[in-house]
C-alpha cells in the first residue's frame, strides 16, 4: 500500500490525532480523557517505531482497541507496511471493523485531513469455513437435495433443515459481495448442511482448476485479495495459528502484529498445533466422493459424474469406438469406488470403537471417571494396545484399497476432460466441469494419505514433545484421538513473532500479581518488555467483595448445599440481578435444580447456561427481564458485557482450576518442580480475573462479587487471587449475612 506524506515521531502523532476525540461529541459521547488510554497509545507507538516485543495490559475502560488502531494506522500509512491486528473471537473482531475503524477513521480526518482518513484500507479476514464456496453450492443445486451424514442415516429434520439453506443460499448469493456467512446467520439446526457449501476442507479448489478461482468470483479469493491490498487486516486467533502451522500462505505478509485478548494465545496454538482424528475425519472425505441421499441417489463427486455423463454431448461418449471405450471404463471405475468406499467406511468405525473400548476398559479397571485417557509409554505397554494397531492395519489396507479406485478413477475423468475440452459441441465447458471433479478426486486422495500418516504416527511413536490422549465420551461409541504440542512457547517465538518487526500481545489480565513474567514463558517472550495501565474507574467506590468466611471446602459434601443456599440469599437479596459462575457444568445444573424452586416461588427467574438454552440466548433473556439469576460456565466467564444493574451481583462459585485430569494441563504440569504454584494458579489468577471483570463494565456501574470459596481467604495461595484484583473493599460476613450486605451495598 502506498502511503501519503505524514511527519512526525509515531507517538506524537498518535497522540494528537486520539486528542481529536474531544472535538467529536459522536461516536465518542462526552469524550473523557483518559490517561491510561493515551499511556498505552504512547507505548504502542513507540513499540512499532523502534521494533522489539510489547506486552501491555490495559483494564476495563481503557479503550485499548483505538490505543494500538491509532498508531497501526499511522505506522502503515507512513511507511507502506501493514499490521495483523488478531482477537481471539469473531465478535471481537465484527466490533473493531464495525465500530473501532470508523472510530478510528473519524479521528485521522479530524487531526490529519481528509487524504489520510480516505487513504487507510483497513479489512477482516476470517478462516475458510466462513465463506461460501461457489462451486460447491452449484455442485449441491445441480445435485438437488442435500443429504447431511451420508449414508442415508439422515432424520427429516436435519434433510429438511438442509434443504432449507440450500435454498436460502441460492437466494442469498444473488446479493452478497462478500459470502461471509456473517451475513446469513446460518442457525444451528444449518450447521452440518453449512459444512457441504463451506470453503472450508481439502477439495475446496482455491487454485486455478475452479472456474470461479480463474473468473475471480470465487468468495474466499476475493477476501484474500483485499487482505493482501489493506493497510491493517482484523484477523482471529485461529486464523493468524493456521498460518502460522501452515507455514505462511493464508494471511498477508506484515511487519506488524496486535494479538488483542492475547491470554488466549496459548490455548489457541495448543489447537491449532495439535490435531484431533475421529471417524468423521474420514468418513467425511470418503463422504465427499460417494454419499447416498434421498431416494438412494448418489452426491458425492461420484454422482456429479454420473450426471455430467448423462449430460455429456453425444460426440463425447457415442459418436465413435472409443468414445464408447471412455465410457465404458468411465462406468467401470465408478461402479469401483462404492465397495472400496463402504469397506473402508466399515473398517474406520471398527477401529475407532475399538479405541473406545480400550479407553473405557483402563477407566473401570483404574476406578477413573474422567472420559479422557493419556497415552504414555505405560498405557502403550498394556496387552490390549496389540488389538489396536491391529485394527489399524486392517484401516490401513482398507484405505490404500480406496487410493487406488480412485487413482483409477482419476486417471478416467482426465482422459474424458482432455476429450471434452476438444469436443465440437463443447458448449458449456465440459472439459472446466470434468477438470474440477478430477481435482476433488486429487484433494481427497491427499487428505486421506494425510490423515493415515498422522494416526500411524500416533499410534506407533511415543514422543516426549507430543501429549497423546484418548476421548471416550458416553455419548458416542467412537473415541477421538487427540494429540497436542507439549510447549508451544519456542513455536510462538519463532515462527509468529520472530519473522515481525513489531509484536504487541495486549489484554486486559496479561499479569498475575502485576508480573508478566507467566505469560512471557507460556508465550516464548521472555524478552518482551511489559506496560500496566489500569482502569479508569474507581472500583473501591464501586465494588464490594465479599469472602465469607464459613463456606465449607469445596470437597465437602455440604459444600453444593451451601452455595444453592448462598445464591437464594443473594438473589433474593438483590431482586435478580445475579450472575453465578461455575467450573463445571454438573455443578451448574445441580444448583439449578436446587434453586429454582425457592427462587422462582420469590418471581425470580432461573437461567441456566445448557439447560435454558446457549449462552447468547441466556444473556438475552437476563437483558430482557434482569430480575434473574443466570447460572454460566465456561464461555460467560469473560466477554460478556452486561453494563448498567442488568448485573448488580456476580458470584463466583469456586476458584478456577483447570481440571488436573486434563491430559495437555497434567503434562504440562509435570515439567515443574512445584507445578501448582507455578502453573495452576497462575492460570486460574487469570481466570478469575476474567469472572471479577464481568462485573464493572461502565464508569457509573456498581454492584458486589461473592466468592464462594473459603481458600481465597483461607489458603496462603489466595492472596495472588487478592493481590491481582483492583483495589475493593473487603468484607468477610457469615454466610447467613450475605444477603444483608448484599442489600446494604444496593441501597446506597
Amino acid at each position: 500500500p502506498e502511503a501519503p506524506a505524514i511527519d512526525g515521531p509515531l507517538d506524537e502523532l498518535s497522540q494528537s490525532v486520539l486528542d481529536a476525540g474531544a472535538r467529536h461529541p459522536e461516536p465518542f459521547g462526552a469524550w473523557e480523557e483518559r490517561s491510561e488510554q493515551a499511556g498505552m497509545t504512547r507505548a504502542v507507538a513507540r513499540a512499532m517505531e523502534t521494533g522489539g516485543q510489547l506486552l501491555v495490559e490495559a483494564g476495563t475502560g481503557t479503550g485499548k482497541s483505538l490505543a494500538y488502531l491509532i498508531p497501526a494506522a499511522l505506522r502503515a500509512l507512513t511507511t507502506g507496511g501493514r499490521a495483523i491486528v488478531s482477537t481471539n473471537t469473531i465478535a471481537l473482531q465484527e466490533q473493531l471493523l464495525e465500530h473501532d475503524v470508523p472510530a478510528t477513521r473519524l479521528l485521522l480526518r479530524d487531526a490529519l485531513g481528509d487524504g489520510a482518513a480516505d487513504a487507510l484500507r483497513v479489512t477482516t479476514l476470517k478462516g475458510r469455513r466462513n465463506y461460501l464456496c461457489r462451486r460447491r453450492l452449484a455442485q449441491e443445486r445441480a445435485a438437488g437435495a442435500v443429504a447431511p451424514g451420508g449414508g442415508g442415516a439422515v432424520t427429516s429434520e436435519a434433510g429438511a433443515a438442509a434443504n432449507r439453506l440450500l435454498a436460502r443460499l441460492i437466494v442469498w448469493l444473488r446479493d452478497t459481495q462478500t459470502g461471509d456467512r456473517s451475513e446469513l446467520h446460518v442457525g444451528p439446526d444449518e450447521e452440518s448442511a453449512w459444512s457441504y457449501f463451506s470453503a472450508e476442507g481439502e477439495d475446496c479448489l482455491s487454485s486455478r482448476s475452479c472456474p470461479y478461482v480463474r473468473d475471480g468470483s470465487c468468495f474466499l479469493l476475493r477476501a484474500r485479495r483485499r487482505a493482501e491490498a489493506a493497510h491493517i487486516v482484523i484477523a482471529n486467533h485461529a486464523l493468524l495459528l493456521s498460518d502460522m502451522a501452515a507455514g505462511g500462505g493464508v494471511l498477508p505478509a506484515a511487519d506488524t502484529l496486535i494479538a488483542d485478548e492475547g491470554h488466549h494465545l496459548e490455548d489457541a496454538a495448543t489447537q491449532h498445533l495439535g490435531l484431533s482424528l475421529r471417524v468423521a475425519s474420514f468418513t467425511d472425505l470418503l463422504e465427499r466422493v460417494h454419499r447416498l441421499g434421498p431416494r438412494g441417489s448418489d452426491q458425492g463427486v461420484a454422482g456429479a459424474a454420473r450426471a455430467a455423463m448423462a449430460a455429456a454431448p453425444p460426440s463425447l461418449f457415442h459418436d465413435d469406438a472409443g468414445g464408447e471405450a471412455l465410457r465404458a471404463e468411465l462406468v467401470g471405475g465408478l461402479a469401483g469406488v462404492a465397495p472400496a468406499i463402504s469397506a473402508a467406511a466399515v473398517a474406520v468405525e471398527g477401529f475407532f470403537t475399538v479405541l473406545h473400548q480400550f479407553a473405557h476398559d483402563h477407566a473401570r479397571g483404574a476406578g477413573a471417571s474422567d472420559s479422557r485417557l493419556r497415552l504414555t509409554a505405560g498405557v502403550r505397554a498394556q496387552p490390549g494396545w496389540s488389538a489396536i494397531e491391529t485394527r489399524w492395519d486392517a484401516v490401513f489396507a482398507a484405505l490404500r484399497d480406496v487410493d487406488a479406485a480412485l487413482a483409477s478413477l482419476g486417471e478416467t475423468i482426465d482422459e474424458v476432460a482432455a476429450a471434452a475440452a476438444i469436443a465440437e459441441d463443447d458448449t458449456e465447458r465440459a472439459g472446466e466441469q470434468w477438470e474440477g471433479l478430477s481435482a476433488e478426486l486429487a484433494n481427497v486422495q491427499a487428505a486421506l494419505a494425510e490423515r493415515c500418516e498422522q494416526a500411524g504416527d500416533l499410534l506407533t511413536r511415543h514422543d516426549a514433545a507430543t501429549v497423546t490422549w484418548l476421548d471416550s465420551s458416553p455419548r458416542s461409541e467412537f473415541a477421538t484421538l487427540h494429540a497436542a504440542p507439549l510447549t508451544v512457547a519456542s513455536q510462538l517465538r519463532d515462527e509468529l513473532f520472530g519473522p515481525r518487526r513489531t509484536s504487541v500481545v495486549t489484554g486486559a489480565t496479561l499479569a498475575v500479581e502485576g508480573r508478566f513474567d507467566f505469560i512471557q514463558e507460556r508465550l516464548g517472550l521472555p524478552d518482551a518488555a511489559g506496560e500496566r495501565f489500569g482502569s479508569p474507574f474507581d472500583y473501591r467506590r464501586a465494588v464490594r467483595l465479599l469472602l465469607p468466611g464459613d463456606m465449607p471446602p469445596p470437597s465437602d459434601r455440604a459444600y453444593q448445599g451451601a452455595v444453592e443456599e448462598a445464591l437464594i440469599d443473594v438473589a433474593m437479596a438483590a431482586e435478580g440481578r445475579t450472575l453465578a459462575l461455575f467450573t463445571s457444568h454438573g455443578a451448574l445444573r445441580a444448583a439449578a435444580r436446587g434453586v429454582r424452586g425457592p427462587l422462582e416461588e420469590a418471581g425470580i427467574v432461573v437461567l441456566a447456561q445448557g439447560v435454558d438454552g446457549s449462552p447468547a440466548r441466556v444473556l438475552q433473556a437476563l437483558r430482557e427481564y434482569p430480575r434473574s439469576l443466570l447460572l454460566g460456565t465456561a464461555s460467560l466467564w469473560e466477554g460478556v458485557d452486561i453494563p448498567g444493574d442488568t448485573v448488580s451481583v456476580v458470584v463466583i462459585a469456586r476458584l478456577p482450576f483447570a481440571v488436573p485430569s486434563d491430559p495437555v494441563q497434567a503434562a504440562r504440569a509435570d515439567e515443574y518442580e512445584n507445578p501448582f504454584m507455578r502453573y495452576s494458579v497462575p492460570q486460574a489468577v487469570t481466570r478469575f480475573r476474567q469472572g471479577f471483570g464481568r462485573l464493572i463494565r461502565r464508569k457509573d456501574d456498581r454492584g458486589l462479587v461473592v466468592v464462594l470459596d473459603g481458600r481465597l481467604g483461607g489458603k496462603r495461595y489466595g492472596q495472588s487471587f487478592l493481590r491481582s484484583l483492583p483495589p475493593v473493599t473487603t468484607e468477610r460476613p457469615p454466610r447467613h449475612a450475605l444477603a444483608g450486605s448484599v442489600e446494604e451495598w444496593l441501597a446506597r
